[in-house]
């Protein structure tokens, strides 16, 4: 087995440097809204400090669960389970990005680094391990993917507050839909290789449905805090009405009967309002 890619592309599918920068982009959020200046040197340590310890953590899953991901077509062609990288080699990778993460936050906030690496550990010591056994892995998963910008903030602020936890709770929110979508797009391939991502019975199934729709809908409501909290002006409030009302008809469609949109129609849409949200966030002092 020696499948594609091979050089520096493998490092980047090791490490996962799609969800990194996404953590990286929210991270920035939370260090502008707490107050920071997107110019100075911390906010480019914080930023990048917060991506690294995600990439970190991102080599050490792959490591982790490299024969899970052989039997799954989606995944089977990564370097770990196609053997284009030792074991050894993935674990140096993974070492190097969490350390050089967390030196470079420990030189911002050690809060914020104490932060960064509660996650690390919540995703990796919770729940992969979980997913094996509940689909309620994702109640953890969603805490550890809704740290970032509360790092970004304490990096700027030095503690975090009631901005950092509003930010928190957006993304936990939203991570639901996401994650569910994803569990659907690739249910065959993931129960091929044991991980139990969806509840199995019709009744958990349509009180999953019931709490998807919910978590759309609040997370555009606290989508809409930055406006009445002061932190942006009416160009925000309406850029966020429109992608909270369109991420809960997203996913109210997802979740209709007849699921005329489907889980990867969401799961696009999901990566579309958290980036766009983000930026509109970033942009707040002007909009």
């Amino acid at each position: 087995m020696n499948p594609r890619p091979g050089g520096f592309r493998d490092y980047l599918i090791l490490s996962k440097a799609g969800i990194a920068a996404f953590v990286g982009l929210t991270a920035a959020a939370g260090y502008i809204l707490a107050g920071g200046s997107p110019g100075d040197v911390n906010f480019f340590l914080a930023v990048l400090g917060t991506a690294a310890v995600c990439a970190g953590a991102g080599v050490f899953n792959e490591v982790l669960e490299r024969r899970e991901d052989a039997r799954m077509l989606r995944t089977r062609n990564r370097p770990l389970p196609a053997r284009r990288m030792t074991v050894a080699e993935a674990v140096a990778a993974g070492v190097l990005g969490t350390l050089l993460g967390s030196l470079a936050l420990a030189r911002v906030s050690t809060a914020a680094m104490g932060l960064a690496l509660a996650a690390w550990f919540l995703y990796l010591g919770v729940y992969t391990p979980l997913k094996k056994r509940t689909w309620w892995c994702n109640l953890p998963g969603a805490v550890a993917g809704a740290l970032p910008p509360v790092i970004g903030w304490t990096a700027a602020a030095g503690r975090p507050n009631t901005g950092a936890w509003l930010l928190f709770t957006l993304l936990w929110l939203w991570q639901w839909p996401h994650l569910v979508a994803l569990g659907w797009m690739f249910r065959e391939d993931m129960a091929r290789a044991g991980f139990a991502t969806l509840p199995e019975s019709p009744a958990s199934q349509r009180r999953v449905h019931l709490a998807l729709r919910a978590a759309s809908l609040l997370s555009g409501f606290i989508g809409l805090t930055p406006y009445f909290l002061g932190w942006a002006g009416p160009g925000y409030l309406a850029a966020a009405l429109a992608l909270g009302g369109w991420f809960f008809y997203r996913t109210r469609q997802l979740t209709h009967p007849s699921r005329p949109l489907s889980a990867r129609g969401l799961y696009g849409t999901s990566l579309t309002y958290l980036a766009a949200i983000s930026l509109a966030l970033l942009a707040a002092p002007v909009l």
